[in-house]
């Protein structure tokens, strides 16, 4: 009866966590990133385009810049194995934001067109409405458990003349933050929806909580403030 209850009992963790491992296949960058990319190649060909393994882009003076992929072998494997994909232009600042997909993980870097300028970022920039600001957000997991190669936090850059500027960062210290999901309501506000994980002991055993909160970001003289939205569904432990 007991073997029974312990098979059981895998099963449901098995059955609940599925979805989460088929989430993180199904976005893994180089599923959408092409797509992305066919679409932005398709209205910016003047300056961006592709032949075969190399992705090129042409900068405002004429000069050009090379991103060389490295596929897989025939075997499906290659520890040199990087994909460069561009997922989005910035008519308005004359960006490129290029997505890297590469053995262990990945990441992006912005290129500046005016000046051939490239920030390395721990993800996609998704920017503002007037664009002026971009966030990044890094909280990639495997299940429950941060993944190794993951940063796990979100930063916010704004635009300044001399190119982008890390403006606030936040990392969680006590939980972990999967199934993250963050857009702009407005120039200078972010909505951030999460289930945050958390690992503690009570003094008697450790115990785990999974907790629902949803935030807006918004920016005082102190720099970015998170406002949880309530109720919260259950309130985290206290720590």
């Amino acid at each position: 009866m007991k073997t029974f209850k312990y098979t059981l009992a895998i099963f449901i963790s098995m059955v609940l966590l599925l979805p989460m491992f088929l989430r993180d296949v199904d976005a893994s960058p180089d599923n959408n990133w092409e797509t992305f990319e066919l679409e932005i190649l398709a209205k910016t060909s003047e300056f961006a385009w592709r032949k075969d393994n190399i992705l090129h882009l042409k900068l405002l003076d004429g000069s050009a810049i090379q991103l060389t992929d490295v596929p897989y072998d025939s075997k499906g494997k290659n520890t040199g194995y990087v994909i460069h994909r561009l997922v989005r232009y910035i008519e308005q600042s004359e960006y490129f934001v290029i997505g890297i997909s590469h053995r262990a993980g990945s990441n992006s870097v912005l290129i500046d067109r005016k000046s051939g300028q490239r920030v390395e970022l721990d993800g996609i920039a998704v920017f503002s409405p007037d664009k002026t600001r971009f966030f990044t957000i890094d909280f990639f997991t495997t299940g429950f458990i941060r993944h190794p190669n993951s940063k796990h936090r979100m930063q916010i850059w704004k635009i300044s003349p001399s190119g982008p500027t890390l403006e606030w960062e936040f990392q969680p210290s006590f939980s972990v933050w999967f199934d993250v999901d963050a857009t702009w309501t407005s120039d200078t506000n972010i909505f951030v929806a999460r289930l945050e994980h958390w690992t503690y002991n009570d003094g008697e055993k450790t115990r785990v909580r999974r907790v629902r909160r949803e935030s807006d970001l918004m920016p005082t003289q102190r720099g970015w403030l998170i406002q949880d939205r309530l109720p919260r569904f259950p309130d985290p432990p206290s720590i």
